[in-house]
């Protein structure tokens, strides 16, 4: 039954914020699409750009209003492809055309290419984008709206998207591909053993979900990875995510296919490609490999319905067939042979790396399947990423004796942070801004402050060139400590440096609040209590005291001060501010509003 049964989700939607109205074809008008369903799965026809040769170029840019504004390109499809890795669920994007949008039909077929284009696989740089994403969208809407008409248009795009999980699913998914990664132990594991794993993990840990094909709404889950990953049920979209997902984490090349009716994947292996099918392999034998790493014919052997017979459309353009389809092996995926650089297992002398501005080399040890170690002029190695903080990379490709290649992968954390300093004119009342050294190539930085016992999370700082961070919330008149580390973003880990030395500063005083009253030549000058270590009082007869100012001080634990032998009948000028000693020097609040009073 599970083979037979359908993807196919029927959703209908209500997007508020995309009206479904009927407009005329007049380009200054408010255009909308109403909602659209994802085309690889809903049975409408993909934009034709897709199914011919294309180059992505980058965007022209042009500011409009202070924003900026794109054409069809890299830049623009980056920056969907961003919110639709983040889920985003509404978020406007800035495009720019020379020709006017004058109809419905002529929006829906720039959303459908926005969304082709931003998710397709020449365009990913992560284990969460392409297909990821691209199978991830249940529906959306755009409406579109004209800023700007001065030789371009300048068009403002209301994206309201649906998808099959949510951002806080993912990043429970992200937990269960992280814990999975982290304990995988590749030194004593061949390409064929890791895929092997990773297939075995995805079928280990969901069932098929026949009843998200009677209710997809409430099933969402099920066509996602967070199905198989977390809730433990999912139908085949799902099985074919998550297996996509963490082969792509562990750096192998990886594409979900699909029919009408199924999906599966495409995985790359020794400079070969083969096909998974764990949705079918997911039975009561756990022995059970008939759809893993095999070839067209034998993935086809059993299937009577055609539901492993690739979509066309998809799956023929010059792009798929020269980095994919002319690769696939004819042959299904020989385990048994040793002299294959897969079947090989790879140990590395070193696993992770602190940033030093300088290369980093592994060295490995390769062993085949019959124990015997290779020499060097069996394989050639090469590193790629290996200078920057992030994930490097081990290439080996076949010399004398053994053919084809392998990889492994290693990480490089961020450098050690210089210690924190103060910044100019940094310290508040309940505010600290600190300022640090900026380091290249890091993804931002994180400030912890100490406080009831423990280290906790002050700030988080996205972006390399940050050099400063305002701390609020802070009791005043009191000490604080601080410290500092790099992170570094790779795929949804993330890789952090050494702390800083810890930097121990202090707030000032809170502003003290005052009161006069004055009896025969005295005025008393009153305030309520602030955390200080002492208080200044100033008075004059200048109310701008810049002449004859006279001061004294007054313990913490005072809350009044009387001035004596003073001239009957004169207006004097009062005010206070607290002090907090540290490190030897007096921190001083802001000093009160002054007041005026004319002496008894």
């Amino acid at each position: 039954m599970k083979k037979t049964v359908s993807i196919l989700i029927s959703l209908i939607l209500l997007i508020s914020s995309v009206p479904v109205t009927d407009f005329s074809a007049a380009a200054d008008e408010p255009v909308s699409t109403g909602v659209m369903q994802n085309p690889f799965y809903a049975g409408r026809e993909v934009p034709s750009a897709t199914l011919e040769e294309y180059t992505v170029t980058n965007s022209e840019s042009r500011t409009y209003g202070g924003k900026t504004y794109y054409t069809r390109g890299k830049q623009l499809y980056r920056i969907i492809a961003s919110a639709l890795e983040k889920r985003t669920a509404e978020f406007k994007v800035y495009y720019l055309s020379t020709a006017p949008i004058i109809s419905r039909a002529a929006l829906e077929r720039l959303s459908d290419s926005l969304f082709v284009e931003a998710t397709d696989d020449s365009m990913s740089e992560s284990c969460t984008d392409g297909d990821y994403i691209r199978w991830a969208i249940n529906s959306w809407g755009c409406g579109i709206s004209l800023d700007e008409r001065s030789g371009y248009y300048y068009y403002t795009l209301d994206f309201v998207y649906s998808y099959n999980d949510t951002a806080n699913q993912e990043k429970q998914v992200d937990s269960v591909v992280n814990s999975f990664v982290e304990k995988l132990d590749t030194d004593s594991m061949s390409d064929y053993e890791i895929i092997k794993t990773v297939h075995d993990f995805v079928c280990e840990s969901t069932t098929y979900d026949y009843d998200a094909m009677d209710d997809t709404e409430s099933h969402k889950y099920a066509f996602s990875a967070y199905g198989a990953l977390v809730k433990g049920k999912c139908v085949c979209q799902g099985y074919s995510l998550a297996f996509y997902r963490i082969c792509r984490e562990l750096g192998y090349s990886a594409r979900i296919i699909t029919s009408v009716p199924h999906a599966w994947n495409l995985v790359g292996l020794n400079d070969k490609y083969y096909y998974v099918d764990a949705t079918w392999d997911d039975t009561d034998d756990e022995s059970d490999y008939t759809y893993f790493l095999v070839n067209a014919s034998n993935l086809q052997k059993y299937d009577g319905y055609n539901e492993h017979k690739p979509e066309e459309e998809y799956y023929d353009g010059e792009y798929y067939n020269e980095t994919y389809g002319e690769k696939i092996d004819s042959q299904n995926y020989n385990s048994k042979n040793r002299f294959l650089l897969s079947n090989c297992k790879v140990a590395l002398s070193q696993h992770s790396y602190t940033y030093s501005g300088e290369a980093n080399v592994p060295s490995v040890t390769v062993t085949d399947s019959n124990g015997n170690v290779l020499s060097d002029g069996d394989y050639t190695l090469s590193c790629k990423n290996n200078v920057a903080s992030g994930s490097g990379r081990v290439n080996l490709d076949g010399g004398e004796n053994y053919s084809g290649s392998t990889h492994r992968l290693f990480t490089i954390l961020p450098a050690k942070m210089t210690a924190l300093s103060l910044a100019s004119g940094g310290r508040g009342v309940s505010a600290i801004t600190l300022k640090w050294t900026a380091m290249q190539g890091v993804s931002g930085y994180k400030i912890e402050r100490y406080s009831g016992g423990r280290w906790t999370v002050a700030s988080t700082v996205s972006g390399a060139s940050k050099t400063s961070a305002k701390i609020t919330s802070l009791a005043a008149a009191s000490q604080h400590k601080f410290r500092i580390r790099a992170y570094k973003t790779v795929s949804k880990r993330t890789l952090f440096g050494a702390y800083s030395k810890v930097y121990t500063t202090c707030t000032k005083p809170k502003k003290p609040a005052i009161t006069l009253k004055t009896a025969k030549k005295s005025i008393t000058v009153s305030w309520k209590r602030v955390a200080c270590t002492g208080y200044e009082i100033q008075y004059s007869q200048n109310k701008k005291f810049t002449s004859s100012v006279k001061k004294y001080t007054a313990k913490s634990t005072a809350t009044s001060k009387k001035v004596a032998k003073l001239k009957t009948g004169t207006r004097y000028y009062v005010r206070v501010r607290a002090y907090k000693t540290f490190n030897g020097k007096k921190l001083y609040s802001p000093w009160s509003s002054a007041k005026s009073l004319k002496c008894k």
